[in-house]
């Protein structure tokens, strides 16, 4: 007894000196393609980009506020990520890079080569990576497109699994494992557009203009439209 009031004391003592240490909850997510490739709408590979993280065609890991493909799609690293912590070490063993700077050809260490990813990330509440969390259960998601950079232009495709669940930050740490090579994988282009099986692994679905591309469309279109009134009216 008296030992215990000994540790429960030394205790106290260090909580009030600020001397414990604390430990944030965390997720850590790690997705990798397997034994698989991803390609274009055709049979080329998407580009890893070179030695370097980040420079290769777009990879997003995220998820969607509706089931089967439906609501919005929440980016939680890739282009569009809120999340701002370092990502992984750069493959020439200098800085880090922040988690929207994702891309195909991204290894923990040296390119994973066209087509190709292997990446784990942390995902820490409370943090510059604790942001858009999702609830413990829903369906995580990678999507891939076919540009460096998304535009209007760009073809995409997204793919999930039953098996791809989120899970509550704890400590010690929750984790997930993504791959292309687990079973009851589901991709948008056939389970949301009705396209045919082989787009699988491929950019097959047309990217959307961002909302503030339309816009600008639309003024211009309209900017477009008030010169050839005024010219008919000379």
């Amino acid at each position: 007894m008296v030992k215990l009031r000994k540790i429960a004391l030394i205790g106290l003592f260090l909580a009030a000196a600020g001397l414990t240490t604390t430990y944030a909850d965390q997720t850590t997510v790690s997705f990798d393609s397997g034994g698989q490739t991803v390609f274009n709408q055709g049979s080329t590979a998407l580009s890893g980009g070179t030695s370097a993280d980040g420079d290769g065609d777009v990879l997003q890991l995220g998820y969607f506020t509706g089931a089967n493909f439906t609501g919005n799609f929440i980016v939680l690293a890739g282009a569009g990520s809120a999340n701002g912590a370092a990502l992984i070490p750069g493959s020439n063993g200098t800085g880090t890079e922040p988690y929207s700077n994702l891309s195909i050809g991204d290894l923990t260490s040296n390119s994973a080569g066209d087509g190709q990813f292997a990446v784990s990330l942390d995902f820490v509440t409370s943090s510059s990576s604790g942001n858009n969390l999702p609830a413990a259960g829903t369906l995580l998601a990678l999507r891939f497109y076919n540009t460096t950079t998304i535009t209007p232009a760009s073809f995409y495709n997204t793919v999930t699994s039953s098996l791809w669940t989120w899970q509550t930050p704890a400590t010690p740490p929750s984790s997930v494992n993504l791959s292309l090579d687990d079973a009851s994988l589901m991709w948008e282009s056939i389970v949301l557009k009705g396209q045919a099986a082989g787009t699988a692994f491929h950019t097959s679905i047309a990217a959307i203009p961002e909302p503030s591309i339309v816009t600008s469309m639309l003024l211009g279109a309209g900017m477009l439209t008030g010169v050839v009134i005024r010219r008919r009216r000379r």
